[in-house]
């Protein structure tokens, strides 16, 4: 069985899906589910969303000038749950919306707001380190 993160990995890229977890036992859905911090069946819920679940929250780290590959390399378990807060969210048609040019409050509704800002903060206070 491959490791959590490698399923969560195969998911995101369209390499497996609820079958792929269908195939497994209870240890091992377990095992996976625990490695990602979700429960057996938010899991199966996650998988069953499908791989493009998180596709807006590319769209928002670019908005706000983050970078997806660098926080997926530097910060692993930050990315992952990111992804995994925004493939549950149920403001997607509001998200879209915004990141479709209209001007919509998005930390109001996006329960990755708190991260996010996190995020552009860290960014901001590198940059003005670097500078300095």
């Amino acid at each position: 069985m491959a490791s959590a993160f490698q399923w969560f990995q195969n998911w995101r890229t369209g390499r497996a899906d609820a079958a792929a977890l269908d195939r497994c036992g209870d240890a091992d859905l377990a095992r996976i589910a625990g490695d990602i911090g979700l429960n057996v069946r938010e899991l199966t819920a996650l998988a069953r969303k499908g791989p493009h679940a998180a596709d807006l929250l590319y769209d928002r780290l670019a908005s706000l000038g983050l970078d997806a590959n660098v926080i997926g390399r530097s910060m692993p378990a930050v990315a992952q749950d990111l992804q995994r807060v925004c493939a549950f969210c149920e403001s997607k048609g509001r998200c879209k919306h915004d990141l479709d040019g209209s001007f919509v409050p998005w930390p109001e509704y996006c329960p990755n707001a708190p991260s996010l800002g996190e995020l552009v903060l860290d960014k901001a206070a590198n940059a003005r380190r670097d500078a300095g």
